[in-house]
């Protein structure tokens, strides 16, 4: 019973260590997962902050530039005076100047059919000679003398330029903020897997400490199981000992009463009394000389050998 006990204490041991890495394992995955949701929401949310950001700034660029076109006059008159002398165009404001290099578009004058390649081609501008016509390159490959104020005419619209800037601006902010938003992603993933290696290792020595502490109490209790086990074994084997010396003195005991009766019996003598070799004395020695002969190994392990060997008085 005491080994079957140490047998049960040794496996619920082993259960319980088998169990302890099961829950280290579970714990460690849904560590894991924590840290992952937390890096999540903090990429979402920073993304997010950063997405308003950039919205708000285009706003406001939008209004600025909103506001700058209704502050600047564009009448026909302002715009030739400062086309004329400063060489500077706004977007979508008709071409009244041959000035050269300006982006154009068919404007709201244009009588040349599909010369241009069709609506919303565009084209370049060169100096002509007179200052009411400019020549225009055009993306079809086409070159076209067209009307820059002659007859109070004016066949160009200059090309929302400005729209195509912003659109370049929004574009590579859209791939700055990319960038730098992948730039963060990244550095928090590698933040995240150092913290999960930490904290793996962390956890590993703990459940390592956990285990070695629970092996030691383990083998203490093994220990003191076997110990007992071993004075009870001992204990046990000494009574059985005891208790065989003692049955087998009783048997001794036993067959040297027999023979002792056995003897008797055979030389009961009868009652003489007159001479001869029948004599009460002499018969009773030899009857014990041959108890003693039928003893054989007994008689010296119980101290019989001495106790018959003696005289007549013994």
């Amino acid at each position: 019973e005491e080994f079957a006990k140490s047998q049960v204490d040794q496996l619920k041991a082993e259960l319980l260590l088998q169990m302890a890495e099961e829950i280290a394992l579970s714990q460690v995955d849904q560590l894991k997962a924590e840290l992952q949701s937390q890096i999540a929401e903090e990429i979402a949310l920073s993304q997010a902050s950063e997405v308003a950001e950039f919205q708000r700034k285009q706003e406001e660029m939008a209004k600025s530039l909103a506001s700058q076109a209704e502050e600047v006059d564009m009448s026909d008159e302002a715009v030739l005076h400062r086309q004329k002398t400063t060489g500077k165009v706004r977007r979508g404001e008709p071409l009244m100047w041959p000035i050269d290099g300006v982006q154009v578009q068919r404007g709201r004058d244009w009588n040349w059919g599909d010369k241009d390649g069709g609506a919303g081609q565009t084209g370049i501008t060169k100096r002509h000679s007179s200052d009411a016509w400019v020549n225009v390159l055009w993306d079809n490959g086409k070159n076209l003398t067209v009307r820059v104020g002659y007859g109070g005419k004016y066949d160009l619209k200059v090309d929302d330029q400005l729209k195509v800037e912003l659109q370049t601006k929004i574009a590579a902010g859209e791939q700055k903020h990319k960038e730098f938003a992948k730039s963060q992603v990244d550095q928090l993933k590698v933040e995240l897997q150092k913290q999960i290696a930490a904290g793996e290792k962390n956890y590993e020595e703990f459940v390592k400490s956990q285990v070695d502490q629970l092996k030691v109490e383990l083998q203490a209790q093994i220990a003191w199981v076997e110990k007992k086990h071993e004075g009870l074994a001992k204990s046990q084997a000494s009574e059985v000992a005891g208790l065989k010396r003692t049955l087998e003195e009783m048997a001794n005991e036993a067959r040297i009463g027999r023979l002792l009766n056995d003897g008797r019996g055979r030389a009961a003598p009868r009652e003489y009394d007159g001479e001869g070799p029948h004599r009460r004395g002499e018969h009773a020695v030899a009857g014990f000389d041959e108890v003693a002969g039928r003893l054989g190994s007994a008689a010296p392990a119980c101290g019989l050998a001495r106790l018959l060997s003696g005289d007549e008085t013994t």
